[in-house]
C-alpha cells in the first residue's frame, strides 16, 4: 500500500552520511555480501535546512504597482546539523583529515590545509509522523518524515565549552544541485515534474534505509545489515537496481530479484565492479550505533 503524501512529523530520529565514489554512489568498503550502510551521525539534536525566498518583482509606473512577478532565488539551500557528542571520526571523514593516534589518546584537526577539499555525501535523515490526511482510514498511523540529499558538502565547526554545559557541535551543511537519485537514477520531467532539485523529501509506513553492494561475479546472495519490514509486501517496501559497470547504466530490477528479510538474491551473479543498490524500509526497532 502507498504511503499517504500528508502527514505531521515531531522529533528528529536518525541521520546518516554515506562516502561517494566518482559516480556518484556509496563507496563500498569490500565486494560481495556485506553492504555498506554509509555512517550514522548518532546523538543528532537538530538537522535545518532553509529554502531561500524567491525574487519578488514589482512592475511599477503611474505611481502604482501595474503588476507582480517571482524570479528563482539567487542563493541555494543552506543548512546546519547539530549533535550532542564529539565524534572524532566523523569529523576526519567529513573534512578529509585521519585521526591519530598519540600514546593512548586520540588527536584529530580542525581548521587544516585541506579546507575548501572537503569530499561530497549522500544524506538521509528522517523524523517519527503520524499519518494526517483527514479522509485515510489510517490516519494517525505511524509514518516517517525523511530527506534525501544525493550530494552535499558538510562542514565541522565543533562547539564551545562553558561552565554547565553540555557538549553541542555545529555542522554546515550544503546541498549540491544533483539532477539524479542516489542509485544513478535521472530525473525527467515525466516522471518527476523536474530534472534539477537540491532537495529530495518525503513520507514512508516504516523507516527508511538506503544500501549499497559491490559485484564480484560470484555472489548472488546481498545481505542487510538492519532489519526489513518485509518480505510479504517485498516490492512495496523495497526497489533494487543495479549500475552495471559494462554500460555505466542504472536498471531498476526489484521484479528479477528475490527480496527475503535477511537480504536480495540475484538469479545470475552482477560482475565484478557492478554496483547493486537498495531502498528499502526497516523494521521500526532502534539500531545500536557505536
Amino acid at each position: 500500500m502507498p504511503a499517504t503524501t500528508r502527514a505531521s512529523g515531531a522529533g528528529f530520529r536518525h541521520l546518516r552520511v554515506y562516502s561517494l565514489d566518482s559516480n556518484g554512489f556509496g563507496v563500498v568498503p569490500t565486494p560481495g555480501a556485506a553492504g555498506y550502510d554509509g555512517l550514522q551521525v548518532a546523538v543528532a539534536k537538530a538537522m535545518t535546512l532553509t529554502i531561500p525566498d524567491a525574487q519578488i518583482i514589482s512592475h511599477t509606473g503611474d505611481d502604482r504597482v501595474s503588476q507582480i512577478d517571482l524570479l528563482p532565488p539567487t542563493e541555494g539551500v543552506a543548512g546546519e546539523i547539530r549533535t550532542g557528542r564529539t565524534d572524532l571520526t566523523l569529523d576526519a571523514l567529513l573534512s578529509n583529515t585521519k585521526v591519530r593516534a598519540l600514546a593512548s589518546m586520540q588527536a584529530g584537526a580542525m581548521a587544516t590545509d585541506q579546507q575548501g577539499m572537503e569530499p561530497d555525501f549522500c544524506v538521509l535523515a528522517y523524523r517519527q509522523a503520524v499519518d494526517a490526511d483527514l479522509t485515510s482510514a489510517n490516519k494517525g498511523q505511524r509514518n516517517w518524515l525523511w530527506v534525501l540529499l544525493s550530494k552535499a558538502l558538510i562542514f565541522a565547526k565543533w562547539g564551545a565549552m562553558e561552565e554547565g554545559g553540555a557538549d553541542e557541535n555545529t555542522y554546515t551543511l550544503q546541498p549540491r544541485v544533483f539532477s539524479k537519485y542516489p542509485w544513478g537514477i535521472q530525473f525527467t520531467l515525466a516522471d518527476d515534474g523536474y530534472l534539477e532539485t537540491q532537495v529530495l523529501r518525503g513520507i514512508s509506513r516504516y523507516r527508511p534505509h538506503l544500501a549499497y553492494w559491490e559485484g564480484t561475479g560470484a555472489v548472488v546472495e546481498f545481505l542487510f545489515t538492519t532489519g526489513f519490514h518485509g518480505p510479504a509486501d517485498a516490492e512495496d517496501r523495497c526497489k533494487v537496481y543495479i549500475w552495471t559497470i559494462a554500460d555505466g547504466l542504472v536498471e531498476d530490477v526489484t521484479a528479477a530479484v528475490t527480496i527475503a528479510d535477511d537480504g536480495i538474491t540475484f538469479d545470475v551473479a552482477p560482475l565484478a565492479g557492478d554496483i547493486v543498490i537498495a531502498l528499502y524500509e526497516i523494521a521500526d526497532v532502534q539500531t545500536v550505533t557505536p
